[in-house]
């Protein structure tokens, strides 16, 4: 396990160890209740996360245990849940992937730690992980939050604190790791309004691949799904252990579900937002290029 400097409020100190101590009990019910999932899909939050585990459970051979974590409305759960028993009524056994989703798995700094205590690193799981150009998601986590009544600021109040949030953080929470110098610092879990934190994607892959082997994980762009879903899709079925010939027979099934996305949020720019766009831009730069580097393809142009 990490060792963990805190240089911030008794407060926040008392805060976060009470998440970390939530997600661990969660966690440990899980395992408690045999639900050893052979997938996850972790991340990100704005990412078409909801429409991919929806898609997925229209594949027979697939299943969902829970959605444990943090969620982001009552609503979205039960809808969650209720589609995935209507899909599965017929399945009986059939179903012999288990899934595991939430949208903060990948944000959330001590879930990886979590699994490796759990599970061990051997444990063969498969990650699954959603990105988005993170500009777009930044915008649309703010939209979605205000829709959701849980923003009152206004987008670039929003945008300038979630950039010096993140700044600050950098130098109040340090990893200290021997085998892994380079290991970059971890940060609060403000998993709900941190509009700007959840898009520096390669501190959060780094902190995954860290502990459990690369080729474990499938790394998919909104971008790219939304030009080939049924391929994302197929891909992931493999990615995942699916035999070839159950792919080729779900993709009909596949064909027409994607015909409907959940929880989309409509957001636009307008012209007084060009400054925070711009400033968002030059924040995530060499975010991006550590992520690119990391990933060792480029994944959207800036």
């Amino acid at each position: 396990m990490p060792h963990w400097l805190f240089s911030d409020s008794k407060e926040s100190v008392k805060g976060w160890k009470e998440r970390i101590v939530e997600e661990s009990d969660e966690l440990l019910k899980l395992v408690n209740r045999k639900f050893r999932p052979d997938f996850m899909l972790l991340g990100s939050s704005k990412c078409g996360t909801s429409s991919v585990i929806r898609y997925l459970l229209a594949v027979p051979e697939v299943s969902l245990a829970s959605r444990v974590g943090m969620i982001e409305t009552q609503e979205e759960i039960q809808d969650c849940i209720a589609y995935s028993s209507r899909l599965q009524e017929g399945q009986g056994a059939s179903a012999s992937m288990l899934a595991h989703y939430t949208p903060h798995y990948i944000y959330h700094p001590m879930t990886p730690y979590n699994l490796e205590r759990l599970f061990g690193s051997e444990h063969n799981i498969r990650f699954l992980v959603m990105l988005r150009e993170p500009v777009a998601r930044a915008v649309s986590s703010y939209y979605f939050k205000v829709k959701t009544e849980r923003e009152s600021r206004t987008l670039a109040e929003a945008i300038s604190a979630g950039i010096q949030y993140h700044t600050n953080m950098r130098h109040k929470i340090i990893y200290i790791d021997k085998t892994l110098p380079d290991c970059p610092p971890l940060h609060d879990p403000n998993l709900f309004n941190d509009h700007v934190g959840k898009g520096v994607y390669h501190e959060q892959l780094r902190r995954w691949m860290h502990i459990f082997p690369k080729e474990r994980f499938y790394v998919c762009t909104l971008e790219e799904f939304s030009q080939d879903p049924v391929g994302k899709l197929s891909e992931m079925l493999s990615h995942i252990g699916m035999s070839e010939e159950d792919i080729r027979k779900s993709r009909s099934v596949l064909e027409q579900t994607v015909q409907k996305k959940w929880n989309v949020t409509q957001s636009s720019s307008s012209s007084a937002d060009q400054e925070v766009l711009e400033q968002l831009k030059a924040f995530y730069a060499p975010h991006n290029e550590k992520l690119f580097q990391l990933l060792g393809r480029r994944l959207w142009g800036m």
